[in-house]
């Protein structure tokens, strides 16, 4: 049926991030590029949302060149439109540092889970589920340099701070 594009990216946008949470990748892949399609050729707020769904996507499944494309610009276009700071600004670091791990480009990386661990604030006693990506980031960051007591103690911390939040939902 004809699809009226900004109801519809919504709707598809927001049902993808469910079936991909719950780990049926192929599943939500068509939804989140329909979606994209819908709203690829706007300035909106979607657009951002959208282009990061498929980079995650591509990153998880290797294909690097795809999730390049799609976080490029990322950054300053989530500013642009959230605000430096906001959560969709931590959202695009946190994409674009799993990418950068991915490739093996660990000071990209490092650049990116730091500025999302230490630069974004969050409420006392809450751990949102970026900054906790810029944790597990550092984390096997800590691993790949070798450094098991840095990841130890890392990950430590992180258990420390998700047990501890107030943000767990459960």
């Amino acid at each position: 049926a004809d699809d009226d594009p900004e109801l519809t990216a919504h709707v598809r946008t927001n049902y993808a991030s469910v079936l991909y949470l719950r780990g049926e990748l192929s599943e939500a892949e068509p939804h989140m590029r329909r979606a994209y399609r819908n709203v690829e050729s706007t300035e909106g707020r979607l657009l951002p949302h959208t282009k990061i769904n498929l980079g995650r996507l591509a990153t998880q499944r290797g294909r690097f060149d795809e999730a390049s494309r799609f976080l490029a610009d990322l950054e300053g276009d989530t500013v642009r439109l959230f605000g430096k700071g906001s959560w969709m600004h931590g959202t695009a670091l946190a994409r674009l540092g799993e990418l950068a791990l991915a490739q093996g480009s660990r000071s990209v990386a490092r650049d990116h889970f730091t500025r999302l661990w230490n630069d974004f604030e969050e409420a006392p006693d809450a751990l949102a589920s970026n900054r906790a990506a810029a944790g597990v980031g550092l984390t096997w960051l800590a691993l790949a340099d070798d450094d098991v007591a840095g990841a130890q103690t890392r990950a430590a911390q992180l258990v420390s701070d998700i047990e501890r939040s107030k943000a767990r939902g459960d």
